[in-house]
């Protein structure tokens, strides 16, 4: 694989019917950097693990972990970190999807404010037609990216935490003098 710009980190647990969505929506991004995509299956019993099996089993840009058991969403995206080889890292939950441009739109926001350690996006909802219910610029933790320095220097998501552990982290960033802003 050749050197990662960005990484996407999708955790799993149980998402066999929306989770080749997400991952279609981050190997298609319009990128112009290098891109791994890390999937962690977190000991899903519906099937999530073999249909990730057998769709990253020939590609090079994908990197596939599964867990024997549920750990939690923060074990899962906390191996995700540690699988990452880039410097810019988003998270992007199984039952999600990005635009196409939001990862070069958010890695250039970025590496335009140095002094930021994440940017987030404004998060579209949608019902299961496709059209739009409401638009939200409120950080919701899914299609951040961070630098990885930040994770470096904050740590890892709680793993004793079952929920809230992105907004326990966020709390824990912004106490340490960590901060980000809203892209389009």
């Amino acid at each position: 694989m050749a050197e990662a710009s960005a990484s996407i980190i999708i955790p799993a647990y149980d998402a066999q019917g929306t989770i080749c969505r997400a991952v279609d929506s981050a190997i298609t991004q319009d990128f112009r950097g290098g891109l791994e995509v890390i999937i962690v299956d977190d000991g899903s019993t519906d099937g999530t693990g073999e249909v990730m099996r057998s769709l990253t089993e020939n590609s090079k840009s994908i990197l596939f972990l599964q867990h024997s058991r549920n750990m939690g969403v923060a074990a899962a995206k906390n191996a995700g970190l540690q699988m990452s080889r880039s410097d810019k890292i988003m998270i992007l939950d199984a039952d999600d999807m990005l635009d196409p441009t939001m990862l070069q739109t958010s890695y250039d926001a970025l590496s335009r404010n140095p002094h930021v350690s994440f940017v987030w996006p404004t998060y579209v909802f949608v019902d299961p037609s496709g059209e739009v219910i409401r638009r939200s610029k409120i950080k919701d933790g899914a299609g951040v990216l961070f630098r990885k320095s930040v994770f470096e220097a904050v740590g890892q998501f709680d793993e004793t935490l079952r929920v809230g552990e992105d907004l326990h982290w966020y709390i824990r960033a912004y106490a340490l003098g960590f901060g980000g802003i809203h892209v389009q």
